[in-house]
């Protein structure tokens, strides 16, 4: 160690500009690894929370609007194919009052039906009605679906009780699920729920969907669904004939109820929806999405701005204000490139002042070749030589390092934190003994092979050289 020291002092005297040099390749490459990292961390984590909203997006029908299911079979048809391949599920709610307007029942038939569900007609239901009405049936749901433990009495029992609660309110509860609004205010308030796909051409029934029925237990794996022929043809078929109230106006036979002047065939007759599902092929191109509710997408993977802006493009072009996309977080792009660039900078910079160093060492080493050739003619041998500087790189490199860290640490506190959030979250211990070493062990490897080439080949040529002349 005392060698080591007496050389390094003595290359201080004799070479101090090289000497300085070498501290500022040592003090940059670790002020820029360190940096490198953070950046990309701080790139990473940015990238993954701008990419947390971009799988399910909800486009709002604007104030005074309405969207039409002919304009939204038109628009997914423009749909380029990468964005309707990356689509597991369209999302369409359509006005339930339409259906209604399309049935074909004399005045006398309404009239009887209304008579035999409806006992009286009361202005509005109290909402602590409506409240205890939602919590009993959710109980009934539950214990329907296994998450509340009941026995058949005690379901029974609730459905009695939901019954009796309703029984002065009927018509209004008959109001809200036939029309979807209550008539003498015009509101609306009900929808059938339009779930699918766009597959090849062709609308298709969601897989989305169907499994989430299996989980829900509303039908077994493997029971009757949608066909993808029923969706292309639009064939008249619907799941879930609707709760009974519904089923009792719609209802033609036991497999059959009507909609829109056309007979629909029951292919599952009990499901959680208090109205009908059918295909979107099977719906009327004018019936319509009112004002405040939703179109909604569900992707596969993260939507791109480019895909993002086709959307909203088609929108506008198909059915001119009628879409409210909302602002989505999506990264911005020349920061992203801009912070990739840094970063591949940043490690290349540190790379090559590793190697600059080695450069620059090799050349102090030609420069003090006819020291080290005295130091073997006086018994050092090869091993001792290449330990001997080695050990006097290192000597000076580990505190220089740890100087170029602290002057890190220190940006990273005062200047790098308020650039970029989440560097400072990269770090631990570890990561900066990690980033140590590799780079201790790229100047071992990089300086053996000069060092041990050097002192065995330049300096004894050096040596036997002078000794011929």
């Amino acid at each position: 160690m005392t060698q080591i020291i007496r050389s390094l002092r003595g290359l201080w005297r004799t070479e101090r500009l090289l000497f300085c040099i070498m501290t500022v390749c040592i003090f940059s490459s670790a002020l820029l690894m360190q940096f490198s990292y953070g950046l990309y961390q701080n790139y990473h984590v940015t990238l993954l929370e701008s990419e947390d909203d971009l799988k399910q997006i909800s486009a709002s029908v604007a104030d005074g609007q309405k969207l039409r299911v002919g304009d939204v079979r038109e628009y997914i048809r423009a749909l380029p194919q990468e964005i309707t391949d990356n689509v597991t599920n369209f999302f369409v709610p359509v006005y339930f009052g339409c259906l209604t307007d399309h049935i074909d029942r004399t005045d006398e038939e309404w009239e009887a039906l209304r008579r035999e569900y409806a006992d009286l007609l009361y202005d509005e239901i109290p909402e602590d009605v409506w409240q205890e009405d939602n919590q009993i049936g959710q109980q009934i749901v539950d214990a329907e679906q296994g998450r509340l433990d009941l026995s058949e009495d005690e379901i029974e029992r609730l459905w009695q009780k939901l019954l009796d609660l309703r029984a002065p309110y009927r018509e209004k509860d008959i109001q809200h699920h036939i029309y979807g609004y209550y008539e003498e205010e015009d509101r609306y308030l009900g929808s059938i729920a339009l779930r699918f796909t766009y597959r090849n051409g062709d609308f298709a029934p969601s897989d989305l969907y169907q499994d989430n029925m299996v989980k829900n237990g509303e039908i077994k794996d493997g029971d009757r669904f949608f066909t993808k022929e029923e969706y292309a043809t639009g064939a008249h078929v619907v799941y879930n004939a609707g709760n009974d109230d519904v089923a009792a106006y719609l209802k033609l036979d036991e497999n059959h109820i009507s909609m829109w002047g056309e007979p629909y065939e029951v292919i599952v007759k009990k499901g959680s929806e208090a109205v009908p599902d059918p295909p979107i092929t099977a719906v009327p191109a004018d019936c319509y999405t009112p004002s405040g509710d939703v179109f909604g997408f569900e992707f596969d993977r993260n939507i791109r701005k480019s895909e993002y802006d086709t959307m909203r493009s088609l929108a506008e072009e198909i059915m001119p204000g009628v879409l409210v996309f909302p602002e989505l977080p999506f990264p911005d792009n020349d920061s992203m490139y801009l912070s990739r660039n840094i970063m591949l900078i940043s490690a290349l910079i540190a790379v090559l002042s590793v190697l600059n160093f080695v450069l620059l060492y090799h050349f102090i080493l030609q420069r003090r070749s006819r020291s080290l050739a005295i130091f073997r003619m006086t018994g050092c041998t090869a091993f001792k030589a290449v330990r001997m500087y080695l050990g006097e790189c290192f000597l000076l490199g580990i505190p220089v390092y740890l100087l170029g860290l602290a002057a890190f640490l220190l940006l990273l506190k005062y200047a790098f934190g308020s650039i970029f959030p989440y560097m400072a979250g990269a770090f631990s211990i570890r990561v900066y003994a990690a980033i140590f070493g590799m780079y201790l062990l790229t100047m071992l490897v990089m300086l053996t092979v000069m060092v041990t080439h050097h002192v065995r080949q330049k300096i004894l040529s050096e040596y036997y050289g002078r000794e011929d002349s």
